[in-house]
């Protein structure tokens, strides 16, 4: 937590304050809270050009929890809420998850999961995503997913839906030495509610080398 004097006027605001909490029974479940104020802007210009300085604060509360019923089970899920007090704006979300860690024996496992937010911005996500190991300490890391988004206005249709993937590969290839690759792509089936007029997309590729001396 951190107090600044405001560079106008001679009281003191809240400039930023955050809590996290966690409760953990068992190794077999946990609950978190995480809560985080974000204050008004102490700078009368904002730092970073197309930026807009706060003239009100913002309050973001995150509760997220999990259980393993089993090593072939378990059930995660988080709820959010955020506020803009100098907008009005608010957003809500929630999502689950389910778990799969031994559906395909040792090789790995499969995590299904959705989730959905209203305000003034509206969204639903669903996805599937292959956890798994391979040979000397390769871990692989597939996901699907498709999501439409739209705004408050206009209030009618989706203003975008998509579909995406994610590829991720990392493995031993020395001692101290780990190489990774990954992968993203993602494409629009719908834009405004009709298809693409042009078929359009984008997507990303990396390789990274870690080393441990």
């Amino acid at each position: 937590m951190r107090w600044a004097a405001q560079q106008q006027g001679s009281r003191a605001v809240l400039e930023n304050a955050h809590v996290d909490l966690g409760v953990r029974p068992s190794i077999d479940s946990a609950v978190g809270l995480h809560a985080r104020y974000v204050g008004v802007s102490l700078l009368q210009e904002a730092p970073l050009r197309a930026e807009t300085p706060m003239a009100a604060g913002a309050i973001h509360a995150i509760t997220d929890g999990y259980r393993t019923f089993s090593s072939r089970l378990a059930l995660a899920g988080s709820v959010g809420v955020h506020r803009e007090d100098e907008t009005g704006r608010s957003q809500v979300h929630g999502g689950a998850e389910l778990r799969f860690p031994r559906m395909f024996g040792e090789t790995g496992g499969l995590w299904l999961g959705a989730s959905v937010q209203e305000g003034w911005l509206q969204g639903e996500t669903a996805y599937a995503e292959f956890i798994g190991r391979f040979g000397e300490g390769v871990q692989v890391v597939a996901r699907l997913s498709g999501d439409g988004t739209r705004f408050e206005t206009p209030t009618a249709i989706w203003n975008l839906n998509e579909l995406g993937a994610y590829l991720s590969v990392e493995g031993a290839i020395a001692t101290r030495l780990r190489l990774r690759a990954y992968s993203m792509l993602r494409a629009p089936i719908l834009v405004q509610g009709v298809l693409p007029i042009e078929a359009a997309g984008g997507g990303v590729v990396g390789i990274s080398l870690a080393g441990a001396i």
